[in-house]
């Protein structure tokens, strides 16, 4: 990863690193490419509608869309015309996590230091109400609904009335800015977790610290290391995000990202003394303010 994973490094790069039943099936898509040829491009990956949207380069759930068809893909071209942008199967296992991963280099095996459970943007049918009523009567949802507004273009959607005890999916993306509850889930790391992602870090060189964000079709399967995909793996800019739970004590939230930060300087320090050069200040502000940097250009066929 470019700078650690710190800014500006390739997603497609990184997942491209682990084994095909680990990852959803990707499409890169150039922004000098023409897009026009998409349809071939994605009979070719042999995906299909709907699909997740993304820029190869970003953070925080910016720009990421579930697309549900061509002209949603095109109209999503459009607005982002000059950048990367990979094209996902949407994956629809009703679990994600996050799980944060380190490892001193010289130590064998690694440590699991947060992991997060995703509680998605969802409302529940009483029978009588319409969906943008019962957001309206919550006064978390109520905070997306302009955001709402934008996702479900045909206000048809927000005026449904679901059945009383139906749950209805908002947004489909993990992320806080689409109104995504972070659970800590600390509780539920144990060795069979660790075995499964020690595994999978430990075939990446030169790894030694970062998230997995990751769906699953259920905890235990997670467990046996079957039935999830790596969505993305974050690196240095990663944050323990079991610190975000609503019942998580701001000082207890301070003290945990103190102690991921002391592992990212002592990892640091270790490789630099096995001869890693550190990066040097100059190049440092040119990631950090450039609006897109690339070291590699994928090709959709790889």
């Amino acid at each position: 990863m470019e700078m650690g994973g710190f800014i500006n490094y390739s997603k497609y790069n990184v997942l491209k690193l682990f084994p095909q039943e680990f990852i959803p099936k990707t499409l890169f898509i150039y922004k000098k490419s023409q897009k026009e040829n998409i349809l071939n491009l994605l009979q070719k990956a042999e995906l299909n509608f709907p699909l997740i949207a993304k820029p190869d380069m970003g953070e925080r759930g910016n720009r990421i869309a579930k697309v549900d068809n061509l002209e949603e893909l095109k109209a999503y071209f459009i607005e982002f015309p000059k950048r990367n942008i990979l094209l996902q199967e949407y994956i629809d296992y009703p679990f994600e996590y996050g799980i944060m991963f380190y490892r001193f280099s010289q130590k064998e095996q690694g440590t699991i230091s947060s992991m997060v459970e995703k509680e998605f943007l969802t409302v529940c049918g009483d029978g009588k109400s319409t969906v943008r009523e019962l957001v309206e009567a919550d006064s978390r949802r109520t905070l997306y609904l302009e955001h709402l507004e934008e996702v479900y273009k045909h206000k048809s959607t927000l005026a449904q009335i679901p059945p009383k005890g139906k749950i209805v999916l908002l947004e489909p993306i993990g992320n806080h800015r689409r109104g995504t509850t972070f659970l800590d889930a600390n509780h539920k790391i144990n060795t069979d977790l660790l075995r499964v992602f020690d595994g999978l870090s430990q075939r990446l060189d030169g790894f030694y610290f970062g998230r997995y964000d990751i769906k699953a079709k259920s905890l235990e399967d997670l467990y046996a290391g079957k039935n999830f995909k790596i969505m993305e793996l974050n690196g240095v800019n990663s944050e323990p995000a079991h610190i975000y739970d609503p019942k998580m004590p701001l000082w207890k939230a301070y003290r945990d990202l103190f102690r991921h930060w002391k592992n990212i300087y002592k990892i640091g320090t270790q490789n630099h003394q096995k001869g890693t050069a550190y990066l040097d200040f100059k190049t440092g502000l040119k990631h950090a303010f450039a609006k897109e940097l690339i070291s590699f250009v994928p090709h959709y066929e790889d």
